[in-house]
């Protein structure tokens, strides 16, 4: 009789609440980009960079960074990183 060895991938258990722990960060970073975009809206901040979408007051790296500028830009970074 041969000897029985343990396979060498993960226990299914490991795998689960690997994916869950990852899915909830990305729920938890999704959720951060809805609430920050919801305050770009409520605070006017999202004609910080002009009628330019792709780029800012039509620099790709403004110049001139007032602080509603800051603030578009800043939710443009996190919803490039949650897409």
């Amino acid at each position: 009789m041969l000897p029985t060895t343990e396979p060498l991938t993960t226990p299914p258990t490991t795998r689960t609440s690997s994916f869950t722990r990852f899915a909830c960060a990305v729920l938890a970073w999704n959720i951060f980009v809805i609430l920050w975009g919801a305050y770009v809206r409520a605070s006017g901040s999202g004609v910080g960079c002009g009628s330019h979408r792709a780029l800012c007051n039509d620099d790709a790296v403004p110049r001139a960074l007032r602080l509603a500028t800051i603030i578009e830009l800043t939710h443009r970074a996190t919803a490039l990183n949650a897409g």
